[in-house]
């Protein structure tokens, strides 16, 4: 469970949803107060990917 006290910043966290923090992937949701667990459907997700020893 995470407070962010900033509305604007808490709201854009919430609207992307999906994060990736130490190769584990994180699904951000508002807080409920009933027992509610429910996993995004995920159809996308970025991904950053280092190309060594391409030639031109």
């Amino acid at each position: 469970m995470f407070h962010i006290p900033h509305d604007s910043t808490r709201q854009w966290i919430i609207q992307r949803g999906v994060w990736h923090v130490d190769d584990c992937l994180l699904f951000v949701s508002p807080w409920k107060p009933v027992n509610s667990f429910n996993v995004p459907e995920v159809s996308t997700i970025p991904v950053w990917v280092n190309l060594k020893k391409c030639s031109r």
